[in-house]
């Protein structure tokens, strides 16, 4: 899930997942499409089978949980993120000299700083008003976050061949680009953006809750598909220029959620694990209305319907730049989507698992797990009398020679193991390219324009919320934002966190003894007591500069 600072005009593709991968030929006639809410239940849900790409954040989707990650690899991965935005990195981080520096300075960075990363929103508490998140503050912090940078050289050598950056990657990963789109395009889009204006001129479509500072151009949310309204086909016919004159008004109603049978190989049955999840995560009024677009013998891509909210007949120079973009998308999707190959395992490009494995005794008695591990070595250390109470030593009936060992658990900080490195590779497999997966039946995309404008009156736009994009109706894989202008603003963010395992504590990995979790709460930035921490994993976050272009699946 993902949570923005202050953003600009940016144009966002969201890539359905729903359409099936085939291997056959396209035949002459219009194909017939089934698709959830017609033709099939409005609530189906594919996870029966794998080679299902995961959507969304809840507690049943299989595939799509990160492992817990160490502070250490947070901090790595957000000093790696930050070298990848140096200038001419790919070429330096193979300069000795030059990485000797970056190491010097990366070991410079605070550790409080890289550990309210991983911590930020990792407790819970409940109010009157619902559950608030909170940073964690349960844990000691280890010392020397950042002891060891990897400065990852094959990933220069991706950007060289790709034009294409993998990052925070670790069980799921996001992809960014300064080069796919090319000044040409780049221009077409904001060619495309000043008609858009332009034509709003008269009567601006505001965002709701902002004040008249995000100005929506295209918005999914603008007349959308509604069941028992919207008229709809499912043999793909309609088309884009002949749209509106052709095919208005005409077709058969989408039904009703409510006249819809759910029940079935694909019924809720809401518990966690479960392979189901509650209806509330289904709109049953409505959802957002995508695109269909075909591959072509080229590489490029096609539309063949039109994009909701933008006339067909009246932008169609509109429609053949989103074309590019989709185009410019498509590498940046395959390197991060990944496919759910079994209940364990992942198939995708690049990492699929995290650098630091977890230690073989997790358990606050390991003595190893502790600097100092040698408890005598805290035989002289100062501590408090309530110090010492609140770990339940008491001089009048506490043995005297543990006074040593209740010092040292005060005063010793968690132990962080080491990181070991190994050279991936980043390009996807043979035959897992979206273009490949779904030559036959295409995609379908849902587009999003939109303009966020600050002004000396309202300088400040707020910081938004953590989301998961769409609904479970729109079956949304993926997400692909392209930054077009970014002027008079200080430099903004999108940060990005991943669901962990409800199941946690039946990982033979993390069984420990009873209350003895201090060290994991210490290493991992989170809470391990019952009920105090979300099951959340933070990743870190990606500068969205101008002229970047961004993609991340839909479960981060």
């Amino acid at each position: 899930m993902a949570r923005t600072s202050q953003i600009k005009k940016v144009a966002t593709l969201r890539q359905r997942s729903y359409s099936s991968p085939s291997s056959f030929l396209p035949t002459p006639k219009p194909a017939i499409h089934d698709y959830p809410g017609l033709g099939l239940p409005l609530r189906h849900l594919v996870q029966d089978k794998y080679g299902f790409y995961p959507i969304g954040a809840h507690g049943s989707n299989y595939e799509a949980h990160s492992e817990p990650i160490f502070v250490r690899e947070v901090a790595m991965m957000d000093v790696i993120e930050r070298l990848t935005d140096k200038t001419e990195w790919s070429r330096k981080v193979f300069d000795e000299e030059i990485v000797a520096k970056w190491k010097k300075e990366a070991l410079a960075l605070k550790d409080e700083d890289f550990y309210r990363l991983a911590t930020s929103g990792k407790s819970q508490y409940w109010g009157d008003d619902g559950v608030e998140l909170r940073d964690d503050d349960g844990g000691v912090m280890p010392d020397n976050i950042l002891n060891g940078v990897a400065f990852d050289c094959s990933k220069a050598k991706y950007l060289k061949k790709t034009g294409i950056v993998p990052t925070l990657d670790a069980c799921a990963s996001v992809a960014k680009s300064d080069s796919l789109v090319t000044p040409e395009l780049h221009a077409a889009l904001r060619a495309a953006f000043e008609k858009l204006k332009a034509d709003h001129e008269a009567a601006p479509d505001w965002h709701p809750c902002y004040n008249d500072m995000v100005q929506d151009f295209v918005d999914p949310s603008m007349y959308p598909l509604i069941y028992g309204r919207t008229r709809a086909f499912q043999q793909e016919c309609v088309g884009v220029e002949d749209a509106i004159s052709h095919w208005a008004g005409k077709g058969a109603v989408v039904p009703n959620a409510e006249h819809q049978n759910f029940e079935g190989t694909n019924s809720m049955h809401y518990g966690v694990g479960s392979g189901t999840l509650p209806p509330e995560y289904w709109s049953e009024t409505y959802q957002w209305l995508p695109a269909n677009v075909t591959f072509q013998p080229d590489g490029g891509v096609k539309f063949t319907s039109y994009v909701n909210n933008l006339h067909p007949g009246k932008y169609p120079n509109i429609h053949r730049v989103l074309e590019e973009l989709i185009k410019a998308s498509l590498p940046m999707w395959d390197q991060c989507l990944a496919l759910a190959a079994d209940y364990e395992s992942r198939e995708g490009a690049g990492r699929m698992k995290k650098r630091m494995p977890m230690v073989d005794n997790a358990d606050d008695e390991n003595a190893k797990n502790w600097i100092p591990e040698d408890a005598q070595e805290c035989a002289d250390a100062e501590v408090t009398e309530q110090q010492l109470e609140d770990l339940g030593y008491s001089p009048d009936w506490s043995e005297p020679n543990r006074l040593t060992e209740y010092k040292w658990k005060i005063v010793r900080k968690p132990k962080l193991p080491e990181a070991t490195f190994s050279d991936i590779s980043y390009a996807p497999q043979e035959g897992t390219q979206l273009v490949e997966r779904f030559a036959s039946s295409g995609l379908q995309v849902i587009v999003k324009m939109v303009s966020i404008e600050l002004t000396p009156e309202k300088p400040d736009f707020p910081v938004g919320g953590w989301h998961i994009e769409g609904q479970m109706n729109e079956h949304i894989a993926a997400t692909s934002m392209y930054y077009l202008d970014s002027e008079n603003i200080a430099d903004n963010s999108l940060y990005f966190r991943m669901q962990t395992s409800a199941y946690l504590n039946d990982d033979d990995a993390y069984q420990v003894g009873q209350d003895s979790y201090k060290w994991m709460e210490g290493v991992y930035g989170t809470g391990f007591g019952c009920g105090n921490s979300p099951c959340l994993q933070n990743y870190g976050s990606v500068v969205t500069k101008q002229g970047r272009l961004l993609a991340f699946p839909n479960v981060l």
